[in-house]
C-alpha cells in the first residue's frame, strides 16, 4: 500500500492494511475487501516460488507492519524492481524474482 487502505475478510482472516504495509493475497483463495482511494503497487508471484521458500506457511491475508525494517526493505525492493523490470533480461528477471522471494521469506517469518 503506497497510499490509502484495504479492509477485508481473507478466507476468515480479518485484514486491515494501510500506507507502507504489504498485504499478501492468494488469488486462488476466497477474499472480499474494500479499498480506499489511494495508490497500490501490485506484483504477482507464482505460488510455487513462494511455496519453495515458505513451505506450508499460510500468508493469504498476511499484512507486514510498515514499522518493521524488513517490511521497509521489501517495499524498497518492490519499488526498485517495478522501476527497472522492463529493462531486465530474462535471466536477470529470474534472479531478481529469486532474490525477492528470499526477502519475502525473511519478512514473513520474522
Amino acid at each position: 500500500m503506497v497510499a490509502g487502505s484495504i479492509h477485508g475478510d481473507f478466507d476468515k482472516r480479518d485484514v486491515v492494511a494501510g500506507p507502507g504495509e504489504i498485504c499478501f493475497i492468494d488469488l486462488a483463495r476466497p477474499y472480499q475487501c474494500q479499498v480506499d482511494a489511494g495508490e497500490r503497487l501490485v506484483m504477482a508471484i507464482p505460488r510455487a516460488s513462494i511455496g519453495k521458500i515458505l513451505g506450508a506457511h499460510d500468508i493469504h491475508g498476511l499484512v507486514l507492519d510498515a514499522r518493521k525494517p524488513m517490511t521497509s526493505l521489501l517495499k524498497d525492493y518492490l519499488c526498485g524492481f517495478h522501476a527497472v523490470s522492463g529493462l531486465l533480461s530474462a535471466s536477470e528477471d529470474v534472479t531478481a524474482l529469486e532474490a525477492q522471494c528470499l526477502i519475502f521469506s525473511l519478512a514473513c517469518l520474522t
